[in-house]
This record gives C-alpha cells, structure tokens and sequence, in this order.
C-alpha cells in the first residue's frame, strides 16, 4: 500500500526527520538496490578526482535523495523523470517512518539526466516563480493561467495545476458597508511592510522615519460602466530610499454605483489605522520606523469632497485663500492674486464658515488641514491650464487662434519631434487635433520641452512670451536643484501670467485654475520640487489597477483585492554603479534612472565643465567605460525674455565643436535637442537637471 507525500502532514515530516537522523548512520544510505553503485564512497574519492565519476551536488544529504525514490521505478524511467525534492511520488507505507522530504531543496541524484549534470538547469521553484512573475506583470486572465499549467503538467513538468494555487489567490476578501457601496481595507502597516521585505538584513538604507503620501479619487471602470471605484493609494516621496522607487500601493479601495454618500465612513478604517501607528510607530526587524503624514494631493472635486469644503466652481472655493469669486459669464473667477491666506488654525477653528460644509474626519489627525494639502500641478498646469491654452490656439477667438492651415503645419512640425522625444517620456507628440484625448503627461512634454521650439514661429509675439512665463516658471519649480533658489522669480512669472491672461484671454477665464497658479510657489517651499507632491505617480498606478478588472465581473471590488494580493511586491535594487548593456547595433549605457546611448535621440548629455555632447562611442576598456562624443558649439540663449533662457540650462547651439573624451562621472544630466533651421535647441531633462546650472 502506497501513500502520496501530499498526504503527509508537516508535523509528521518533522517526525520522520528526527527517525531518520537517529536511525540511518552517516557512513550509510538507502538506496534503490539498482542506484547503490552509483552512490561514491570513500574508496571511490581518487576515480572522482580523476574525472571517472560525476560527483554529486551538496545541496542535499543521501537520506533525502531515498524519499523522492520509488523502489519499483526502472533506472530507464528514473532517468527520463524530471525529479526534484516537490515531486510527488509514491513511497511505500513501511518507509514512511524512515523517510523524510525537504520540500524547500532542490534535491539532486545519482545518475546522468540532465537535470543533474547541465548547470543551466532551472528548478521547480525558479520555474514557479517566474510563471507567477509573468501572471502578474502582464495581468494573464486565470483561465489563461490555468490552461497553461495544464500544458506544462501534460508534459511531467511538475506545476500546480490551478492558476489559484499558483498565485496564492485568496480564498476570501473581507468587505464592509459604506453606502451606498461596499470597501474593502487592505492596509497601510501591511502595505508598507511588504515593501520593506525586500530590503537586505542589516541594510543601511532602512529609513529612521517614513513619509506617507496619500492620494483620493474616483474612477470609472470602465466607458461602459456605471460602477465607481475610489481607491486610497499612498506613495513615498522621491529619495525615501537611496537605490529603489517603491510604486504606489492600495491602502483601501471602495466600489459602488456612485461616490462614498459620506467621506468620513469612506476614511474611517484608514483614519484608525493611521492614528494608531503614528501614535505607537512601525516595528520592523525589531526596528522602530516613525510615520508621517506627508501630503494628501487630489484633484479639486475629490478635495473638497474629503475635507468638507466649498467645491471649485463656489464662491468661497479656493482652498489657500480667502477671495470671495466673481461669477463672470457662466463661470466661477477669482482675479485677485494677493488676498488673505488661510491658515491651518483658522480651517480647525472655522473662522470662515463659507468655505466649509462640515467636519472631516482628517482633522482628527496631526495633520495641516491647509498646508498639508498642497495644490497637484498634474491636474492644475497640465490638465488645466495647458489644455484650455491648446484650446484658445485652436478653436478660440480670432485674435488668439492659430489661422487652420498654420495650425496644421504646427502639428506637423510636432510630430517631426518623434524622433527627438528621448526614452524618459512615455508618450510621442501626436496631431494636435486630438488634443482633447492629451493625457497630462502630453501637455507637460509640450509645456517643458516641445513646445518651447515649436510655438516661436506659430504664435503672435506676445502670446509666445505670455507662454513663456508659465514654462519658465513651471520648469523652475519642477527642478530641484533650483526650485527653492528661485522660488521668488517663479512666483512673479505665474503673478505676470494671471495678469496677462486676462487680458489677452478674458476676464471671465481667471478660474480655479488659473488663479491657483499664485499659491503653487508656495507649496514647493514646503515640499520641494513639484514632483515630490503630484498626482503623477498615483494616475498612473491608476491606470495599473484598471487592468486588473474584468468588466463582467459580478464582484468587482473582491476581484481586484484579489488581483491585488497576488501581486508580489518585488523591486529589483537599483544598481548604483553605471553598466553598458550590449545591442546589436549600437551601445546603451545606464547611470541611475538615464538611459544614454550611442544612437538617437538618448545620445546626448551636458558636462561638469557645461559642455553640451553629442556621444558617439560608449566602450568598456580595463573596467572602466570610455565615452567619446563630439561638443556643440554654444550660440546663445534661446530667449532673453521673460528670462535668460541660459539659467535654465536651454541653449541655442551649432554641432561641429571639437571630438573629446570623458568618464561617466563628467555627466551631469542627460539633454533634448530639438532641430530649430541650421541650429539646435538644448533641453536639460527637468528631474535630472539637479547638478549644473548657470546661475
């Protein structure tokens, strides 16, 4: 009578251990009685070092090899099995109180399969695991899953059969009501936690305290969806830990027909939690980690909506300062840019009761209810302003709109960019005609970068200098090596452009948005540059989590927490040192996040000595990685008003200079060169550009 190994619990393998230990001699081993000579022994140790026999690996013991062996297998079917120390075969019952499996080893064999003989041989364990990985990373439907295991298990490849037992699905997901919908609490001790696994015993990088972003906002499932989902995801701000960037994570998650009838209910189960671990702190490899509210950065309706206050288009409804709005044309304004601000006692104590309509349960933590809650230039800039300027150029009044054929032309020439645009941004310029489908990260590209070269020769002059003062400004807070020192100059611009606006644009257009652009030099003083509190990161961890969902799904919200909980958080530790990767036909070279290369367009970059470089060898020569490139020569600044082009790193230059060679510690950042006629614009990438500036 036989009996599976998958029948034997893990107290009783710990039994048959002791046993085996107490009963089997070191000098001795159970084997099948064909294997026995196959087994080295003392007398045979020369014929090994001579190459006769092929010794054994030393990742397992003898006695564990005896119970992966069936006594009434073949040699011919033992070496045609694709055995390791999780195969399930049948031992005879007598043996089980003798024997003994280590299901965390991989075991190795007498004999010559390849399993034990080739090194490149990948166990069960590596395989599982990166089935899991590829599952998870591409979002597989586990019905694919499945087939596929079925397909591997066919051929005695030996996997879990179910796509459930693969991932670890959960069995259950727990689930509370909020109405008018249900929420479902995954964590912020937990989260964080599973981010903090990855970092090696004894690492010097575990920070003494941890800052917490939060970001709160609706979506849709889908188009064609009717069901919201209002996730609460947090992030850590940029250089929390020196070698990885953590991607945002779900702290709870909440799914219902419409939005959350009350936010407190909404951020009840994170209020508690985090009261709780910022009064009693994380505890981590027996490690005290303090947490801290950061910031919680949302767009304008999800602001108003958790801190009980006026919403955007009300009179009492910017959050920074106290100007009553104007309603000019169908539109709610604010043209005053020097009123009172608010303060994070007058918001507790409520001196201004118009701006509020009720009491958020945030308050209830050790939070600025005004400071703490900085304005998000994803949505204000980028989604805001830049696209409504798009709009004026293309559909506006005649005195600001770009005549139809010259607006084509333009187009084209964005397009013509396309091959310029380096590996550091995620989209390509498109006709501007789809300008209603842009996502932020469009209109920031044509904010800071394209349309810098683009819009000189298409718009009137003093519409492109109007411009100007939003893309200096911008590109100056964006920065951060400079976004503090010229937080004044900054502020003025944006001062300049409210101003100018309404006047080239109209009154009734100083909205929300625009107006807010008076309080955004402020934030930056408090949290640094405007990428370490905007809603970038968590929109598009959004995006991730929509993938996760299946439209048909009676059960949204428990597939997703699902979907969720399979992912294994696993970050790869950034490697420090710069190292060349090898293509077929050209060379790239990482340094931190840049990617440079000897081709097009990720071949450019500016030096300590301010030299801007066109690189056109990358080679390893003893150790060490030889770069040589080709230097522009420097014309001038692009633009002398609203400001030096030149502070801002943008030069105007001519390729021809002389041919030089430089080390991986001569870069400062990596550059954009855009074509301008016979010359060159050169862009310093914003959040790279932390080192060389010409001030």
């Amino acid at each position: 009578m036989y009996k599976s190994l998958k029948n034997i619990s893990a107290r009783h393998r710990r039994r048959i251990r002791q046993k085996l230990s107490n009963s089997v001699p070191d000098d001795d081993t159970i084997l099948r009685p064909d294997l026995r000579d196959r087994v080295p022994t003392a007398a045979s140790t020369s014929e090994i070092q001579q190459g006769n026999l092929t010794p054994t690996s030393d990742r397992v013991q003898p006695f564990e090899v005896t119970a992966l062996l069936n006594p009434f297998d073949s040699p011919d079917s033992l070496a045609s099995s694709s055995w390791d120390s999780t195969s399930v075969p049948l031992v005879p019952s007598k043996l089980i109180s003798q024997v003994e499996v280590d299901h965390d080893s991989t075991a190795t064999y007498f004999c010559s399969c390849d399993e034990c003989t080739n090194p490149n041989f990948v166990d069960k364990q590596s395989m599982i695991e990166d089935l899991r990985s590829w599952a998870v990373k591409f979002s597989v439907p586990l019905n694919h899953v499945t087939h596929l295991l079925k397909i591997l298990h066919k051929h005695r490849i030996n996997v879990p059969v179910d796509a459930r037992t693969l991932l670890k699905t959960p069995r259950s997901v727990e689930v509370s009501k909020v109405a008018p919908g249900t929420y479902s609490h995954m964590g912020i001790e937990s989260q964080i936690t599973r981010i903090l696994d990855i970092l090696p015993e004894g690492t010097q990088q575990l920070p003494k305290e941890i800052k917490l972003n939060i970001n709160i906002d609706g979506t849709v499932i889908s188009r064609s969806s009717g069901s919201d989902f209002w996730p609460i995801i947090g992030w850590f701000p940029q250089g929390t830990f020196p070698n990885f960037n953590p991607e945002p994570f779900v702290i709870g998650i909440y799914h219902g027909r419409v939005k959350p009838s009350s936010a407190n209910d909404f951020l009840k189960q994170f209020v508690e939690e985090f009261i709780t671990l910022e009064k009693n702190g994380l505890k981590f490899r027996n490690e005290p980690i303090k947490l801290v509210f950061n910031a919680l950065v949302c767009d304008a309706p999800a602001k108003s909506f958790v801190t009980y206050t006026k919403s955007h288009n009300g009179y009492h409804g910017c959050p920074k300062c106290i100007q009553e709005g104007e309603y000019i044309s169908n539109r709610m304004t604010f043209p005053e840019t020097h009123s009172q601000l608010r303060s994070d006692d007058s918001f507790r104590n409520k001196i201004h009761e118009d701006h509020h309509t009720g009491t958020s349960i945030l308050e209830s933590l050790n939070i600025g209810m005004v400071t703490q809650v900085p304005i998000d230039y994803m949505h204000l800039v980028c989604l805001g302003v830049v696209k409504r300027l798009l709009a004026f150029w293309h559909k506006g009044r005649q005195d600001v709109r770009i005549p139809a054929g010259n607006f084509d032309a333009l187009s084209d020439l964005f397009l013509s960019y396309k091959k310029c645009v380096t590996s550091d941004f995620c989209r390509l310029p498109r006709i501007l005609s789809e300008v209603d489908r842009f996502k932020a990260t469009e209109f920031r590209q044509i904010l800071l970068y394209t349309g810098i070269v683009a819009l000189k020769n298409f718009l009137p002059q003093h519409i492109y200098r109007h411009f100007l003062h939003l893309s200096c400004a911008i590109r100056i807070l964006v920065t951060p090596k400079i976004c503090v020192k010229l937080n004044n100059q900054a502020h003025n611009l944006l001062q300049t452009f409210i101003e100018e606006y309404s006047e080239i644009y109209g009154r009734e257009y100083i909205t929300y948005n625009v107006h807010n652009l008076c309080h955004l030099s402020k934030d930056v003083l408090e949290y640094g540059c405007l990428d370490n509190f905007s809603a970038f990161p968590p929109e598009a961890y959004m995006f991730h989590l929509k993938s996760k969902i299946c439209e048909r799904s009676a059960k949204p919200l428990q597939q997703i927490v699902k979907r969720l909980q399979e992912s294994t958080i696993k970050y790869k530790l950034k490697c420090r040192k710069p190292y060349l990767i090898e293509k077929k036909y050209h060379t790239d070279l990482k340094i931190k996040d840049d990617l440079f290369s000897n081709k097009e367009p990720n071949n450019y970059c500016l030096l300590k000595n301010g030299k801007y470089v066109k690189i056109n060898e990358i080679h390893n020569s003893n150790d060490n990685i030889i770069i040589r490139g080709q230097c522009f020569n420097s014309v001038g600044g692009f633009f002398s008003d609203p400001m030096d082009s030149r502070i801002l790193g943008i030069h105007l230059c001519s390729l021809g200079g002389e041919d030089i060679v430089f080390s991986v510690t001569d870069i400062v950042c990596k550059v954009m060169v855009l074509p301008d006629q016979n010359l060159y614009v050169v862009l310093p990438i914003c959040h790279h550009s932390e080192d060389y500036f010409n001030i």
